[in-house]
């Protein structure tokens, strides 16, 4: 049977909702088609015994301009990060926090920040610079990698090594810092537009919030996308006619049915582990998230959730995730326990491993030269949006879905 529909959006993750989110309120017909059987795509969250857990390590900033535009974040109960992270540094313990949103750590922050004095010198004009250039102005500076674009302003020592890799490695999913200057960029000035949290319901919240401004009927589940030509999509078990076709996959899928070359992505693993103490003696109750300073640490961050968000887990019960990429998501579990023990300076042997999450495809590769406002228009009457048609990020994923809705609009 051949249906018909003025857009077919193949994907409900947060770039398919966010752009049926415009379709509808400009009154447009519309169906998405989703393959699994609830929305979200890789921001999801699983229920298990009173846990909350999300498909690997994700937050979400609410200075986001696209989460602002979309979303009631009101409605979704932020649990807020202190603004700052942690780095175990051997046996000491570097506490950074923002001086601006934390004046009474100044002095400790200080204290805290490894390098020599020029390093840090030279970081704050690089950071000045990021945080007073427009973000049109910032991506047409001349782009390299990350590393070199910091060794080139000359934080090259300490500071670099001990804080700013081990921080980014998280955040680019990638340890050699290869990613672009301009993704480091969006990622020093987002820091400070908002602080990190976590919706109370879980990072799930966020798609079910966007689905929910969606009329049911145009939201068709389980539906596995076969192929893609002008003007029609195959499913398993149908057939859809459309005059716009926006592709919202990741991009694994979406390069599978464009016939492109396979693209670059990086995995994570994230373990989520119920820890035999109680949660205010980890990290002293700290809301912050924990780095490695060393040059070969297993994991690239660490969160005790249930200190951010009491909603995460049973009460008195201590949740913590580990994440790590590149060959040490193959960890066993006696050497992720060693790990989390130098990470948190606690004896480990009695955590307990509540689930572990391994994302093929958790963050597209965004090498130098990069380009992170690609035009959604692919060619006539079909469009693709996703993160990695923008910045890989929830702001990134929002806005590609938006961008590609409006040009559905303008066809």
């Amino acid at each position: 049977m051949l249906l018909n529909s003025e857009t077919v959006i193949i994907g409900a993750g947060l770039a398919g909702l966010a752009c049926a989110n415009v379709l509808e309120k400009a009154g447009k017909e519309f169906l998405i088609l989703e393959k699994a059987n609830q929305v979200g795509g890789r921001v999801r969250t699983d229920h298990l015994k009173g846990f909350q857990l999300d498909h690997g390590y994700q937050v979400l900033n609410p200075g986001y301009p696209q989460a602002k535009a979309l979303l009631n974040l009101e409605k979704l109960k932020l649990n807020h990060f202190d603004a700052g992270f942690a780095i175990r540094d051997g046996a000491k313990l570097r506490t950074i926090k923002d001086p601006f949103r934390h004046p009474q750590e100044i002095a400790r922050t200080l204290a805290n920040l490894p390098g020599t004095f020029r390093e840090k010198i030279n970081f704050a004009k690089y950071l000045t610079k990021v945080l007073i250039t427009p973000q049109g102005a910032r991506l047409k500076r001349a782009d390299l990698t990350s590393r070199a674009a910091l060794v080139e302003a000359g934080v090259d020592e300490e500071l670099l090594n001990k804080v700013l890799k081990p921080f980014l490695s998280g955040v680019f999913l990638e340890s050699k810092l290869e990613t672009s200057r301009l993704f480091l960029d969006e990622v020093l000035a987002s820091f400070f537009s908002g602080t990190p949290a976590l919706p109370a319901a879980g990072m799930g919240a966020i798609a079910q919030q966007l689905a929910e401004n969606i009329s049911t009927s145009k939201l068709l589940l389980n539906q596995n996308v076969l192929k893609i030509e002008p003007g029609l999509v195959t499913t398993q078990t149908e057939r859809f006619a459309a005059k716009n076709i926006v592709l919202a996959t990741d991009v694994q899928v979406a390069t599978k049915l464009l016939a492109l070359p396979e693209p670059k992505v990086h995995k994570v693993k994230t373990w989520y582990l119920v820890a035999d103490q109680d949660k205010s003696e980890i990290l002293s109750g700290e809301k912050l998230l924990i780095t490695d300073a060393s040059a070969n640490a297993a994991l690239v961050n660490s969160v005790v959730l249930s200190n951010i968000a009491e909603s995460y887990a049973p009460a008195d019960t201590a949740l913590i995730s580990a994440s790590a990429v590149e060959k040490n998501i193959e960890m066993d579990k006696k050497s992720l326990l060693s790990a989390l023990a130098k990470l948190y300076q606690l004896p480990t042997e009695n955590w307990k491993i509540l689930a572990e999450y391994e994302i093929l495809n958790a963050l597209p590769a965004m090498y130098a030269p990069f380009n992170p406002k690609r035009n959604s228009k692919v060619s006539q009457g079909l469009f693709v949006a996703g993160d990695h048609r923008n910045f890989s990020s929830i702001q990134g994923a929002l806005d590609s879905g938006v961008r590609a809705a409006s040009e559905v609009l303008n066809s």
